[in-house]
């Protein structure tokens, strides 16, 4: 509260100070000013602020605003930002893509979201209209990956959050609006999105196969603060298009257990999207009790460009300590 921005917080309610963990510095400056700005970015200009910035906050994490992605170096005890924009078909192809990195290579993926459609113009064109529903499976996919390497991957944000009907640069947003209330539209990717974050995995955990299949990708692990065992899947290009079955058990699950499952679907196919003018919505949301059977193994199906959680709830940390 001792200074201006302190004292206004206080004033507005809140007089403790916020926790500030990450500070990013700067923004894209691999694109912004082309090679001469970016040069001087690593070699100068990102040094001295981080500097600046450790040796009165040691605790707080510095981001730098390229990722190892991006042609840059960054410092061992740096994080990066990575930005993928892509086709929907190019994160079913990047599943794999964090993976490989190491404990040094710490990343956040501040922005990312499906932008154009498959075999489309790309960045020489418009971006898609609206997010679209395969786009909204290829992004389930995109965080399922990041997810399962969550000791190196700080977070992933979809970007941008807000269009206004009225005017806007960006077609490819989350929320639509209008000084209307009544015509803002939640589109596919909010659907999505709501269903993976809302289902915080803390501590992943090896699956058996460890990998994808051809169209199915997941991941496995544990939310330690409320004790649930999480299974994440999104069905993407199946062979004839055919549904994909599934038997999945969890760790410490015997037959009897129940779980809930909640599948995402799209109603008008891969292109359905969810319009602000007419105000419907492609997504098709079901959720179901699942009994496991014989050595505790749930089952079900999982048709192409689908996206499915199932949660099986356990006992909190704070439960537990009782």
């Amino acid at each position: 509260m001792s200074t201006p921005y302190g004292a206004l917080r206080a004033s507005l309610g809140y007089p403790e100070p916020w926790e500030l963990k990450y500070v990013e510095l700067g923004n894209e400056d691999w694109l912004a000013g082309g090679d001469p700005g970016y040069d001087s970015y690593k070699e100068y200009r990102y040094p001295l602020l981080k500097q600046a910035i450790e040796e009165k906050y040691p605790d707080i994490q510095t981001i730098a605003s390229p990722s190892v992605f991006d042609n840059m170096t960054i410092p061992v005890d740096s994080a990066g930002d990575y930005h993928p924009y892509r086709e929907p078909d190019g994160f079913y192809k990047e599943f794999h893509k964090f993976d490989n990195l190491t404990a040094d290579n710490l990343t956040l993926v501040g922005e990312f979201s499906s932008t154009h459609p498959n075999g489309g113009i790309k960045w020489e064109g418009n971006l898609h209209p609206f997010p679209w529903w395969i786009g909204g499976v290829a992004e389930a996919i995109f965080m399922i990956s990041t997810e399962r390497n969550g000791d190196r991957i700080i977070g992933s944000t979809y970007a941008p959050i807000l269009r206004n009907m009225n005017k806007w640069q960006w077609s490819i947003c989350m929320i639509e609006f209008e000084a209307d209330t009544t015509r803002t539209s939640l589109s596919t990717s909010y659907h999505v999105f709501k269903l993976i974050s809302t289902n915080t995995i803390t501590h992943t955990l090896p699956t058996t196969p460890g990998t994808n299949t051809s169209s199915l990708f997941f991941g496995a692990g544990l939310n330690k603060d409320t004790g649930a065992r999480i299974f994440k899947a999104a069905n993407y290009n199946t062979t004839n298009h055919e549904d994909t079955p599934l038997s999945v058990t969890l760790d410490g699950v015997e037959e009897g257990t129940k779980a809930q499952l909640t599948l995402l679907t799209g109603s008008e196919g891969g292109y359905g999207f969810n319009d602000p003018k007419i105000g419907n919505n492609v997504v098709v949301k079901d959720v179901k009790t699942l009994e496991a059977g014989v050595n505790g193994v749930f089952e079900w199906s999982m048709p192409e460009l689908s996206v499915a959680v199932l949660v099986v709830e356990g006992d909190s940390e704070d439960e537990k300590k009782r």
